[in-house]
């Protein structure tokens, strides 16, 4: 079975790291394959721990949210992990 092209071509999206009230913390620009965009969002959370969520967006419009729903920081504190 041959691939689908839209799930593999690469797109640019706009992440944008949700703090408290929806208030923005981060906007990130990257150039993803729409496979990879869930695993980039995931990462931006451990990185970024004042986000709550982060917004995903391409030139078509608004793609999803993806909540922290208990991704942890990463390092923790001081670079020790939790």
């Amino acid at each position: 079975m041959a691939e689908d092209p839209a799930q593999t071509s690469p797109v640019a999206y706009t992440f944008i790291c949700l703090g408290e009230k929806q208030v923005s913390t981060t906007i990130d620009l990257q150039v993803l394959t729409p496979e990879t965009l869930r695993a980039h969002a995931l990462e931006l959370l451990r990185t970024h721990g004042s986000a709550k969520a982060v917004e995903v967006w391409s030139q078509d419009g608004f793609v999803e949210t993806i909540p922290r729903d208990g991704v942890r920081v990463w390092p923790g504190p001081e670079g020790e992990p939790f």
